[in-house]
């Protein structure tokens, strides 16, 4: 049994059939607890089996937007990549056998909130699990940058 449309699967589709791509769904596991990706796309000659993922809004999302509708307005921490960890790593799961198998791989995300989840810094932040870091010291009177850095987790850059 295919369960309903998202609203993001069917803009996928929606894209798809604007494009010309030849795509079908996959049928959802019988086995409780196995996944399998939303979509085979048959890119000539090859197939690429694609998994979707949608970020809804949450109350972290909401709250800024509520601030700004009652006239105020603040800064906040976003912890770069942090929406995305967790579907990716769920979407990893539902990929992996296909790609164990030499088939392409692709997650596909659409954003609902307000927020720029998907936005470069983050997704890098959320694949590589890596921080950015700005050196001060590196400043000079002719240059108004800073200069980036990569860091892995857990190591000093």
């Amino acid at each position: 049994m295919i369960a309903p449309l998202t609203t993001s699967e069917r803009a996928f589709e929606a894209w798809c059939r604007a494009q010309g791509v030849i795509y079908r769904r996959v049928r959802e596991a019988r086995t409780p607890g196995h996944k399998r990706p939303d979509y085979a796309l048959h890119l000539q000659p090859y197939w690429c089996f694609v998994e979707i993922k949608e970020l809804d809004e949450t109350p972290e999302d909401s709250a800024p937007l509520s601030e700004i509708r009652d006239g105020g307005a603040g800064f906040r921490w976003v912890d770069p990549g942090a929406r995305l960890r967790r579907p990716i790593k769920a979407a990893s799961a539902q990929l992996q056998k296909a790609s164990k198998r030499g088939f392409p791989t692709v997650v596909c995300f659409f954003d609902k909130t307000i927020g720029f989840h998907l936005e470069r810094v983050h997704v890098l932040q959320a694949m590589f699990a890596a921080r950015l870091c700005i050196s001060r010291s590196q400043l000079t009177p002719r240059t108004s940058h800073a200069s980036w850095g990569r860091a892995t987790e857990g190591k000093r850059p």
